[in-house]
């Protein structure tokens, strides 16, 4: 059975968001393309060019998100063929529950041999008006 494109990418970013949750490095890292000029931009702290500072983004993120989970919704996915972007929102939720951060977050996905592989992360603190930008009612509690 061949798997839609779509259907790839929406698997890719998948596995990027799992190797996230599991705070596994080497998994991690086999999500993205081995490119010099992969960037990472993290809604805390510097924005990082290339595999081994992309990699230092991880490995502190990871360090510090003891007893957190990710949960990830996928707003978004065009595909131009060899790139894919795929806009989602991710909450991250405490140990004990409760959420405190929202992000809206775009990964952008390059067709290699090996199949879709990030080239581009960008998270950003998630607000109602950018929410209403990409036209979804009824994502954030307006308390």
């Amino acid at each position: 059975m061949t798997i839609s494109i779509h259907d790839q990418v929406e698997l890719a970013n998948r596995d990027y968001y799992e190797a996230f949750e599991a705070r596994d490095l080497v998994l991690m890292m086999d999500q993205w393309s081995s490119r010099d000029d992969i960037v990472c931009i993290p809604p805390v702290g510097e924005a990082a060019l290339g595999w081994r500072a992309v990699e230092g983004v991880y490995r502190d993120a990871f360090s510090a998100m003891d007893g957190s989970t990710v949960e990830m919704e996928v707003l978004s996915v065009s595909i131009e063929d060899p790139i894919a972007t795929v806009s989602c929102s991710e909450r991250i939720f405490k140990d004990d529950g409760t959420s405190d951060c929202e992000f809206l977050a775009t990964n952008v996905y390059l067709l290699e041999r090996e199949g879709w592989r990030i080239i581009h992360h960008h998270a950003s603190w998630r607000t109602i008006a950018q929410t209403r930008m990409f036209g979804v009612d009824g994502l954030l509690d307006e308390d």
